[in-house]
């Protein structure tokens, strides 16, 4: 039995996962679009596989897997709702993948990209944090992550936009922003 924190948790985890990226469905290519956020995501899945393993080490090694069984969302739709599905979550979708990666980039990258962060954070007077990650196996992590982030929108603002840092195509465009703060 589950507790009801766990409940909501997977319900969540549940609403989230229109906001995935898109993947080839039988027969079908990606559009141009889906190709882009696609080639954009790349390695997330094995950063998230490493976060994963660290927290279920962390965790005893819990099995949490209640999504596996809902694999298609999309039945019941024809595929011009399919489309228009897609279409309308493709900001939400480049929005998350390009935090997702920022966070990630700045976590890992200790000799470059992580003192240009709190030297940023200090220019700017804010307090000096990590920006979370968003990773399956923690509680409220994507919501973690966008309140933190537009809490901290001008340093994030300014470190994608600093060219010689790397993360230009981390940096959110003025829809996936408004996005960010609908979420």
């Amino acid at each position: 039995m589950r507790c009801f924190a766990h409940t909501i948790n997977i319900s969540a985890k549940a609403v989230l996962r229109q906001f995935d990226i898109p993947k080839k469905r039988d027969g079908e290519e990606l559009d141009e679009v889906g190709r882009a956020l696609a080639d954009l995501a790349e390695g997330l899945d094995l950063e998230e596989h490493m976060e994963q393993e660290t927290q279920e080490m962390a965790n005893g090694n819990e099995d949490d897997k209640p999504l596996e069984a809902w694999d298609d969302f999309h039945g019941g739709l024809t595929r011009e709702e399919v489309r228009q599905l897609d279409v309308s979550v493709q900001p939400m979708r480049s929005m998350l993948v390009k935090l997702r990666k920022l966070a990630f980039a700045l976590k890992n990258s200790t000799t470059k990209l992580l003192p240009a962060w709190y030297n940023t954070l200090t220019s700017l007077r804010l307090p000096h944090r990590m920006m979370p990650r968003d990773v399956t196996t923690h509680w409220n992590s994507t919501f973690d992550m966008l309140v933190f982030v537009i809490q901290y929108r001008l340093a994030i603002d300014l470190m994608t936009a600093t060219r010689n840092l790397g993360l230009r195509k981390h940096e959110l465009v003025s829809t996936e922003w408004v996005v960010t703060t609908e979420l």
